[in-house]
């Protein structure tokens, strides 16, 4: 095994040596294969962040782009998406980002900010509800 590559130290630094040793070539190429096609995988949305909050870090990863595995794989791996996985993702999604509308709306007042003349929020929904009760007469 190459000693020299960085992908066998970091990967095998874990095995006992005497079991990382006892791979073929062919073998170490299979592995670095299988295991080294994550590191190189591209995605045309990456954004990967980690954030302090209450003392902990977290972090959180966003990838996107064309799909590439064929339809057999996906089943096979349970990645095929219904309808109803596609809902619940997007509340779900939603109810982690609500918190945060939340906190900006309230920075937003706080700063007396206006985003929308004559009122903002409240005074937009009093105008639309003015126009239903004018158009309903």
């Amino acid at each position: 095994m190459s000693e020299r590559d960085p992908f066998f130290r970091y990967y095998f630094e874990r095995v006992d040596p005497e079991v990382a040793a006892s791979f073929t070539p062919a073998q170490r190429r299979a592995i670095k294969l299988m295991f080294g096609a994550r590191a190189r995988a591209k995605h045309d949305i990456d954004v990967r962040r980690s954030i302090g909050l209450l003392g902990r870090r977290y972090y959180f990863v966003l990838l996107g782009g064309v799909e590439r595995r064929d339809k057999e794989r996906l089943q096979r791996e349970g990645m095929v998406s219904s309808l109803l996985d596609a809902a619940v993702s997007l509340i779900g999604l939603a109810a982690m980002l609500l918190p945060v509308v939340i906190v900006v709306y309230f920075l937003k007042s706080s700063l007396g900010v206006d985003l929308i003349s004559d009122g903002g929020v409240h005074g937009l929904m009093d105008e639309v509800g003015e126009q239903i009760r004018t158009s309903m007469r």
